[in-house]
């Protein structure tokens, strides 16, 4: 399917009309509006680590294999766990979800996958709880083992429908003019508007975040700027309309008075 900026929301592969009304409720209607939805934060998972190697309470990511992979109901509330044990060439951990049953029908023993969250002990050995989970099917990830865009949510909606949609619509992002002259660019050693949106959502590293913050930054202040010159431009520029000052009624006015004038 062919995008613009002014492509509905609720036209994007794989958006149904109970996720566009949740995205209307975030102001997001357009395609132009995902681009200009920015996360408010990102967690770093951009560290990956053998599973010989992981302490707990770090937030790493692990690269492995899953071995094993089912279902059952556990005694205490009567959750449904989701257990799979995952090797690397270093060793094994067991890894753990809560009521998300579905996970036995997408990842299987076998599949190679990048598992991002922290591990933490049970009684006695260390495993990973309700980890983000990502198919290691491509060489760059949207999920895990990167800095992940995390975005102000609303309703059933996720991160990861989010980070999808986002991800799918920022080739787009060349199609907004950058307004910013190269001269004022080149002096500020800003980076150009599409890569400033594309690493804001997606950044490589650190730095390229800290690059593409500055822009928008930019931007915005640049903007204001404008914006009070224009105004005080304005207000110099327009004559005030005369008012006449009727002295002698108002003089009629104070006299009939009950009560004298203070001198303020």
């Amino acid at each position: 399917m062919q995008i613009d900026l002014n492509t509905p929301a609720s036209a994007i592969t794989r958006v149904g009309k109970s996720t566009a009304g949740q995205l209307k409720k975030l102001g997001i209607e357009t395609v132009k509006d995902l681009i200009f939805y920015y996360p408010f934060r990102w967690q770093d998972f951009s560290q990956i680590v053998e599973i010989a190697k992981l302490q707990p309470g770090q937030n790493i990511t692990i690269y492995g294999k899953i071995q094993l992979i089912n279902n059952r109901r556990s005694q205490v509330k009567r959750k449904i766990l989701t257990e799979a044990i995952v090797a690397d060439k270093t060793g094994s951990i067991k890894v753990i979800w809560f009521n998300q049953p579905f996970l036995t029908a997408i990842l299987k023993p076998g599949d190679e996958v990048y598992l991002s969250g922290k591990a933490d002990f049970d009684r006695y050995n260390l495993q990973l709880i309700s980890p983000v989970y990502e198919k290691a099917l491509k060489t760059e990830t949207t999920h895990t083992a990167r800095l992940v865009p995390i975005y102000s949510l609303t309703g059933n909606l996720t991160q990861k429908q989010i980070r999808f949609l986002i991800k799918l619509v920022l080739p787009a992002a060349k199609l907004i003019p950058d307004w910013l002259p190269p001269e004022i660019k080149k002096e500020n050693q800003l980076i150009d508007l599409d890569l400033a949106l594309n690493q804001i959502h997606f950044p490589l590293n650190s730095q390229s975040l800290s690059r593409a913050t500055r822009r928008l930054k930019f931007d915005e202040l640049f903007l204001f700027q404008l914006q009070v010159l224009s105004t005080k431009a304005e207000l110099s520029s327009s004559l005030a309309e005369p008012i006449d000052f009727a002295e002698q009624k108002t003089k009629r006015f104070v006299e009939s008075l009950p009560f004298k004038l203070t001198n303020d």
